[in-house]
């Protein structure tokens, strides 16, 4: 009878689980990829460069000083309109893309100006 009533006690004795050593619990955690997963990782960490090459890039790009459209402010005169002071400020250019950049550069809404009206225009080159 002793056996049998010490016998559940060493059941849940057993049933127990040892306290852990750090090279068990290193080995129980540590992530195991397939092969699907190793190229999903490698296709991420690709791609990552590529865009980082592009930032890069661009950030090179948008800094030098050649890429900058150079400007010079010139002074709206009495009369003129828009499209005459595109074709007097920029002769070599079609006056329509001459128009389109004076008020893209100037954040203009319309072509109206004003006399005595500062524009920015492009610098000859």
């Amino acid at each position: 009878m002793t056996t049998i009533a010490y016998a559940p006690a060493l059941q849940r004795a057993a049933r127990q689980p040892r306290p852990l050593t750090r090279s068990a619990v290193s080995s129980r955690t540590a992530v195991q990829l397939t092969r699907r997963g190793r190229l999903a990782v490698a296709v991420v960490a690709l791609l990552s460069l590529v865009l980082l090459g592009f930032v890069a890039a661009g950030a090179v790009q948008a800094g030098s000083p050649e890429q900058a459209p150079r400007l010079r402010e010139v002074v709206v005169q009495p009369g003129q309109s828009l499209w005459g002071f595109a074709r007097s400020s920029l002769p070599g250019m079609d006056p329509r893309e001459a128009v389109l950049r004076i008020r893209e550069i100037n954040g203009l809404g319309g072509s109206v100006i004003h006399p005595g009206q500062v524009l920015r225009v492009p610098a000859p080159r």
